[in-house]
């Protein structure tokens, strides 16, 4: 993967993205797209559910993951480095709305 990430981020651009993986996955991604991106980066994973294929059929299932646990996890993610911060498939409003009240609206420069 390393060797793509560098190709991929060779052919220049904004941001760099990891996004539609778990958080599991999106930890281990981080340190390949820092060693191959100096610029921006954004996280938007998914909850690990089985039921997005589904397209939500069964709205009881639940995300391994609960709304304060992925506020923590968001904030160790700024503290990596990491720019932006959203999520999909299961990570719902009650996920992201919190992180305007923790995470900072800005990054300081440098």
């Amino acid at each position: 993967m390393a060797e793509r990430q560098g190709e991929i981020a060779a052919l220049g651009g904004s941001v760099m993205s990891v996004f539609h993986s778990t958080i599991e996955a999106t930890d281990a991604a981080l340190p390949i797209v820092k060693e191959a991106w100096q610029g921006p980066i954004a996280v938007y994973p998914e909850a690990d559910r089985p039921d997005y294929v589904q397209r939500y059929k069964n709205h009881t299932l639940e995300t391994p993951v609960t709304p304060e646990e992925f506020v923590a996890w968001a904030q160790g993610c700024v503290a990596k480095g990491v720019q932006i911060i959203g999520g999909c498939c299961g990570i719902e409003l009650e996920y992201i709305r919190p992180l305007r009240d923790v995470l900072p609206a800005r990054l300081p420069e440098g």
